[in-house]
């Protein structure tokens, strides 16, 4: 069980969850709990933790944002996307799927655009004014997700079809509830049309950057953290990527195989162990990689979600490593490899 203890009434508004727990049916002797510590004499067990966050303080520099620029952020948006929206749907009516699908590939920039946009203003202190502008997010992602079906590979144009009726659906009914509360949230938030015309979403001033500021000095008797990677190509044209480091036992590793393009062709996480590490067998949703040049991205993860055993020995902020693979403004440990297959 474990228990968010809220500082303000601001806090919990980006989480869904208060308490989170388990209960296993105790006539069922197959399940059995594993304690966090020693059980008392009623069973209980208790694990207590001495660190905290302060959220609020977070939240309130790098997270929240004024509602009205909320408002005009998206509304501007949406207002600008509507009309790519009435002309897929045209096309789509008419069932002239070439051209639908002609005009997709036309206006996808424009809508991915909007898209990362729209999700890259803050978050509103109102929990009810939040929710209305969830719709603006699904509008969006609905729109951006038809791109997706018309060039899904092994679809024909029927199942092609269905798919972006269902996109169309979605878009449809987050439109809906956009449009039935404007007026309310217009009114209710006291926005002008002097307001209205001078935020642009496309202008937003940069919100303040967080960087981790280490507290923790180098150890100067760290080790130099070194990696050595082996990209064995196997049958079927499958990938076996395995290697050995001198990290401390049980890091826990994550492995990302790239295309050029930053298309991610695979993923997997790897403990390491006696100085050994094995991501184990790769290949490209079922099919063997083609010919041509990728990358490896490796990285040890924040601290703070390391197993207990190897934080303990590199340190909370990673202070017991260091080399040109170490990056503590994060803190991180990130090794890349460029590969070739043929």
């Amino acid at each position: 069980m474990s228990v968010f203890v809220a500082k303000t009434g601001e806090d919990y508004i980006l989480y869904n969850w208060i308490l989170r727990y388990m209960w296993c049916n105790p006539l069922n002797d197959n399940i059995q709990m594993q304690p966090l510590k020693q059980r008392d004499k009623d069973g209980y067990s208790w694990d207590e933790s001495n660190t905290y966050s302060v959220m609020a303080d977070y939240n309130d520099k790098y997270v929240f944002e004024n509602d009205k620029h909320l408002f005009v952020y998206k509304k501007k948006l949406y207002d600008e996307v509507q009309p790519i929206h009435k002309e897929l749907v045209f096309y789509f009516n008419d069932h002239e799927f070439q051209e639908l699908f002609d005009i997709i590939n036309i206006y996808i920039s424009k809508i991915n655009e909007i898209y990362f946009l729209n999700d890259s203003f803050g978050v509103s202190r109102n929990i009810e004014f939040k929710a209305y502008l969830s719709n603006f997010t699904d509008y969006f992602i609905a729109l951006d997700n038809i791109y997706f079906w018309a060039n899904k590979e092994n679809l024909n144009e029927r199942q092609k079809a269905y798919h972006i009726s269902r996109c169309f659906e979605d878009a449809h009914n987050s439109s809906e509830e956009i449009v039935d509360y404007i007026s309310y949230w217009q009114v209710k938030l006291a926005i002008s049309e002097n307001d209205y015309n001078s935020i642009d979403p496309y202008t937003v001033p940069e919100r303040a950057t967080y960087k981790f500021e280490p507290t923790i000095p180098i150890n100067p008797d760290g080790i130099e953290v070194d990696f050595n990677v082996e990209v064995e190509l196997i049958e079927d044209r499958a990938l076996h990527i395995f290697g050995t480091t001198n990290l401390f036992n049980h890091a826990s590793l994550l492995i990302n195989v790239r295309k050029q393009s930053g298309q991610l062709c695979g993923s997997n996480k790897a403990s390491v162990m006696a100085g050994h590490f094995d991501f184990g067998i790769f290949n490209f949703k079922g099919n063997g990689y083609v010919a041509g040049l990728y990358f490896i991205e490796m990285s040890l993860s924040l601290p703070s979600i390391q197993p207990k055993l190897f934080q303990n020995k590199a340190g909370i902020e990673y202070e017991n490593l260091k080399g040109p693979y170490v990056d503590r403004t994060v803190p991180m440990v990130k090794y890349r490899k460029e590969i070739s297959v043929e």
